[in-house]
C-alpha cells in the first residue's frame, strides 16, 4: 500500500498516525494510496489530534473552497477519523492472543477462518482471513483447503523467520530511542472470493506488511485459481489453450488499457502524466513475459490481471487492475475454461 506522506509533518508522528488508522483511508475505508491531511488546514499543526489518513480521492475533496462543493470540510473528516480509529482499535484487541477461529458457514459452502499470532519476544503481529470450501465432495475440498491453508502459512512462516531476524534492529530502535513508531513488525492477509461455483473457485489473497524501521509498508496479491471435484489449482498457462503464447496476448491488451486508465487517474489528481517515462515503465511491467501475467483471478465472463505496487507505475499510485472480457480470449482460453467462465 502507499503511503505518501506530508512533507512537513515528523516522521514518528506520520508512522504514529498512520498506525493508529491502520493505514487505511478513514472515509472510503478502502485500500488506496493515502496521504495525512491537516484537518485544520495549518501545515504547522503537526498535533496528532489534527491529522487524519485520506486516500487521494477523500482528500481532494477536501479542497474544494466553499458552497456545497467542499464535500468534506474539517468537521465531517474529524468524525471519521475518530469513528475509524476506534474500530481499528476494537479489531487489534480481538487479536493480541495466538488463535484459529473458524466462523459460520456461508450457504454457498464456505467456512470463514481467521489466523492470529502475535510474539512479544520478536516483537510482531499477524492476522490472516482467509476461506475453505465445504462442497459435496470432501476429498476435493481437503486438497483445496490443504493449499489454502499452505499459502497463508507460507507467508506466517516467512514473516514470522524475518521479525526474528530483525531483533537486533528493534532493540537498536529502543536504546537509541528515536525510531519509528510502531516498533512492531506486522503482517495482515484479507481474502476475496471472486467466484465460486459448483466446478471453479477463484479466491484472492492481499498481503500487506510493515517491517519495523521501513518508511511505508508494501502489499502485494497472490491468486488461487481452482477447478473443483477433483481439485486442480489452476496455474496461470493451465487456463489456456496448449501451446498458446498467452503472455503476448494479454500484453497486447493490457498495455494500451494501462496507459489509458493511468492517464485517467493522473487527470483525477490534476496533475500532468509523467509521459514518456512512465510509458516505459508499463511496458516493461506488461511485457510479453509470462512472470508479469502471474497474478491473475477469474471472475464471471471475464479474467481480471493485477499489476501490484512497482510493477507498472510509481509507488505512490498504487495497484492497477485490468478486466479482459472473456470474448476477447476466446482464441487463446482453454476451451473448459471459456465455458466455466460464462
Amino acid at each position: 500500500m502507499t503511503k505518501k506522506l506530508r512533507a512537513n509533518v515528523p516522521r514518528d508522528v506520520a508512522t504514529e498516525v498512520l498506525f493508529l488508522s491502520d493505514r487505511t483511508c478513514c472515509v472510503c475505508r478502502e485500500r488506496k494510496p493515502v496521504q495525512i491531511h491537516h484537518i485544520d488546514e495549518n501545515p504547522s499543526n503537526c498535533d496528532p489530534d489534527n491529522l487524519a489518513v485520506l486516500c487521494l480521492d477523500c482528500h481532494h475533496q477536501t479542497q474544494s473552497k466553499g458552497g456545497f462543493d467542499r464535500k468534506l470540510d474539517a468537521h465531517l473528516v474529524r468524525r471519521y477519523r475518530e469513528d475509524w480509529i476506534s474500530s481499528v482499535a476494537a479489531k487489534r484487541a480481538a487479536a493480541l492472543s495466538p488463535s484459529r477461529v473458524r466462523k459460520t458457514t456461508d450457504p454457498r459452502g464456505i467456512r470463514y477462518t481467521t489466523l492470529q499470532e502475535s510474539s512479544e519476544e520478536d516483537r510482531y503481529w499477524f492476522s490472516a482471513s482467509f476461506i475453505e470450501v465445504e462442497t459435496a465432495d470432501p476429498q476435493s475440498d481437503a486438497e483445496t483447503n490443504l493449499l489454502i491453508n499452505a499459502a497463508v502459512l507460507d507467508r506466517l512462516q516467512r514473516f514470522r523467520a524475518g521479525a526474528r531476524d530483525r531483533i537486533k534492529w528493534k532493540q537498536d530502535c529502543d536504546r537509541f530511542g528515536d525510531g519509528p513508531e510502531p516498533r512492531s513488525d506486522q503482517m495482515q492477509i484479507d481474502h476475496e472470493v471472486v467466484m465460486f461455483t459448483e466446478d471453479m473457485l477463484s479466491l484472492r489473497l492481499e498481503t500487506y506488511q510493515y517491517n519495523v524501521g521501513a518508511a511505508h509498508g508494501n502489499d502485494w496479491t497472490v491468486a488461487l485459481n481452482f477447478r473443483l471435484r477433483p481439485s486442480l489449482r489452476l496455474e496461470p498457462a493451465f487456463l489456456f489453450r496448449p501451446h498458446q503464447n498467452y503472455a503476448e496476448r494479454l500484453s497486447e491488451i493490457c498495455v494500451p488499457r494501462l496507459k489509458k486508465q493511468q492517464r485517467e487517474k493522473w487527470a483525477g489528481w490534476g496533475g500532468a502524466h509523467p509521459g514518456t517515462e512512465q510509458d516505459d515503465w508499463i511496458g516493461r511491467g506488461a511485457s510479453p513475459d509470462a512472470a508479469n501475467f502471474k497474478t491473475l483471478l477469474l471472475q464471471r465472463g471475464a479474467v481480471r490481471v493485477v499489476f501490484d505496487n512497482y510493477q507498472v507505475a510509481s509507488f505512490s499510485e498504487g495497484r492497477y487492475e485490468i478486466v479482459i472480457e472473456r470474448g476477447v480470449l476466446a482464441d487463446q482460453l482453454d476451451p473448459d475454461i471459456y465455458a466455466l467462465l460464462g
